[in-house]
């Protein structure tokens, strides 16, 4: 019975240390989901912002398709091909 003493002793601390482990790598697991969330949600804003960007320069280049410019005749020739 005194051999059992130790061993339950050691058992127990080895035990309650697994379970801060654990507990701990689950709280750093769901900090780490929640940063990759808000960091997908920011790129999710940027990805529309350039997309907006896009259009409206797009617009622009037709706002100016009456110009004589080579280089915007022929963006908006090789872009109407695309289509």
């Amino acid at each position: 019975p005194q051999k059992k003493g130790p061993y339950r002793v050691k058992n127990q601390a080895a035990t309650k240390q697994y379970r801060q482990n654990s507990k701990q790598y689950e709280i750093n697991l769901a900090a780490k989901e929640k940063q990759i969330e808000e960091d997908w949600i920011n790129l999710q804003v940027c990805a529309t912002a350039l997309k907006n960007e896009v259009l409206s320069l797009r617009s622009q280049i037709l706002d100016h398709s009456e110009c004589r410019c080579e280089v915007i005749q022929q963006y908006i020739t090789r872009t109407a091909t695309t289509i």
